[in-house]
């Protein structure tokens, strides 16, 4: 093991009994200040005492849209109670109104519900359940997932729709992306934020521990002429490449994954100065791409590669050669690796957003992207799939 994937610190007491949450709406999330909670006199009063030091939250709430004063306890975390605040000298004493539902990110960092470990390769997860419901759910849904595989392409897509899918599927065989390891599971990075989404456990409930710098490019400036929702893809890409360093964008033919990928390009060189690596088994298409990266303002050229062979006459590394003995590609950008590839290829059933999900020699070739030397024992390279809705090139 590396290290331990943890939720955010809050530094609570182990005497408090819950959290005073301060929300302030920003857009696409909010900030949160937070203070712990202490019983106060007889317990049949209910009330409560909070300090009045309030401390920042490590990180941006993305997506939750709360605003004001809420409390939350660790005996009832479903639950945000809206409170009355009264200042007194010894601190802020609460008063309970109605409550509403959690957002399921507050619920998962003040009771967490799984604890993970990054293994030595940085490659794979190692998660272990801490609640025995979610883990009958889990043993159930791998359930689900076979008996769905064994009934066909229709049932697959139900599971697929729902968001709950937990491998691939292929000739009525299911292979799941989460080894079962004692009461837990074990999976590749790329496969990790889609198995715990499947699970109801928002990944935004974990620190981004793949890559340091790029915390916070989910809510980057974008480049100009993308289309709301593309700026949505993209966005969510970048919070997920650091988060578990690699993630797949599928759509549909026609809907600029290119673009996408491109503009991830972009925000990655201008804000790290770190270079991209374009792969496709289509140098037509990589053409196509090197004159779109010029556009975008990025500097690109074609790199093209054939059969295992050296030139005669010449030293140095041989090309690299895919299934099929020929590979082609494009750089660009500034200073340090990054990677990003569209595959062109998949199985007839895509299985979900976030995973590495294609044919087996596709499969073992995304494995040995993954798999380059570490340095300093950091990780290496991101990895950015493209995919068209039924495989096929988009």
């Amino acid at each position: 093991m590396v290290r331990e994937i943890k939720p955010p610190e809050l530094e609570l007491p182990e005497r408090s009994v819950g959290l005073l949450l301060e929300l302030k709406r920003l857009p696409g999330g909010a900030e949160i200040r937070y203070a712990p909670i202490y019983k106060k006199g007889f317990w049949i009063f209910k009330k409560y005492l909070v300090p009045k030091d309030f401390k920042s939250f490590p990180l941006k709430i993305e997506g939750l849209h709360l605003e004001g004063t809420y409390a939350i306890f660790a005996e009832d975390p479903s639950t945000l109670r809206e409170v009355r605040v009264r200042e007194r000298e010894d601190g802020l004493e609460l008063k309970l109104l109605r409550g509403i539902p959690a957002p399921d990110v507050l619920e998962h960092i003040i009771k967490p519900k799984i604890r993970m470990e990054i293994l030595s390769d940085w490659n794979y997860v190692r998660a272990v359940f801490l609640d025995r419901e979610l883990y009958g759910g889990f043993l159930h849904l791998l359930s689900l997932n076979r008996y769905a595989c064994r009934r066909g392409k229709d049932r697959w897509r139900e599971l697929v729709d729902s968001e709950a899918v937990l491998g691939n599927c292929r000739g009525g065989e299911f292979a799941p992306v989460a080894e079962r390891s004692g009461e837990g599971f074990t999976v590749l990075r790329g496969h990790l934020s889609s198995v715990l989404k499947a699970l109801g456990v928002p990944f935004e409930a974990f620190e981004e521990w793949y890559d340091e710098e790029v915390r916070g490019l989910g809510g980057a400036e974008l480049p100009k002429g993308l289309r709301e929702y593309q700026k949505e893809a993209v966005s969510s890409a970048l919070r997920h490449l650091a988060f578990q360093g690699a993630v797949t964008i599928q759509a549909p033919t026609g809907s600029g994954k290119t673009e996408m990928a491109l503009a991830i390009a972009e925000v990655l060189r201008d804000k790290l100065g770190r270079r991209a690596l374009y792969l496709s088994l289509s140098r037509s298409l990589v053409a196509q791409t090197v004159r779109r990266a010029r556009a975008f303002g990025l500097e690109a050229r074609h790199l093209r590669g054939g059969p295992r062979r050296r030139a005669r006459g010449r030293d140095g590394p041989e090309p690299v050669e895919d299934a099929e003995g020929r590979a082609s590609g494009l750089a660009g950008g500034a200073q340090r690796g990054q990677g990003a590839g569209d595959s062109g290829r998949g199985p007839p059933h895509p299985s979900y957003d976030g995973a590495l999900n294609s044919e087996q020699a596709g499969q073992d070739a995304e494995a040995g992207a993954l798999r380059h030397p570490l340095e300093g024992g950091r990780p290496g390279g991101l990895l950015l799939r493209l995919r068209g809705e039924a495989g096929g090139q988009g």
